[in-house]
């Protein structure tokens, strides 16, 4: 095993509360600083809204698009002016997310209202893989090597106290 390697950091979500209903989500590996865009496998018919999903946060609307008259993308409204922003991807409407931050890490859901009912796409998990570099790796050994040498001159001072004394106690 290397002493540099990958962590991959995300959590999955669970959805509770609604019986019998499984969301699918693709996991999608990102960078801090990436642009992405999320694929909807809804039809653009439809206004699409986006909603994001944290661990431990209630869900989030990010965007809302759909088509205007003339056919073409409009974004009704957006949680970010250029952060969050809406594309028409293979007759449906993308989610474009730029510069990701840390805060946009999470699951991602289109969503749209068909009559009386709701619609979910397939969902998207953005997840970071983060690098630990050799340099920091190199130093915790150095810390760990001072840690263990420490121990050891510690034990050899017991030991010599403790020879000391017992030959005190001899004479």
């Amino acid at each position: 095993m290397s002493a540099c390697q990958d962590l991959k950091l995300w959590s999955p979500v669970v959805i509770t509360g609604i019986p019998n209903v499984v969301f699918t989500l693709q996991l999608k590996q990102i960078q801090i600083g990436d642009y992405v865009t999320l694929d909807c496998n809804i039809s653009f018919h439809h206004e699409i809204t986006w909603l994001r999903v944290r661990s431990g946060m209630d869900p989030e609307v990010v965007v809302v698009a759909g088509l205007n008259s003339d056919g073409q993308m409009s974004t009704v409204w957006s949680m970010g002016s250029n952060h969050f922003s809406g594309s028409v991807k293979n007759r449906s409407i993308a989610l474009i997310i730029r510069n990701v931050s840390e805060e946009d890490l999470g699951s991602y859901y289109c969503v749209t209202k068909d009559g009386r009912m709701l619609q979910f796409g397939k969902g998207a998990h953005l997840y970071e893989t983060l690098k630990i570099s050799c340099g920091s790796s190199q130093l915790y050994q150095i810390y760990a090597a001072v840690l263990g040498i420490g121990q050891l001159m510690m034990i050899v001072a017991v030991v010599i106290v403790h020879m000391k004394t017992k030959k005190r106690n001899k004479d």
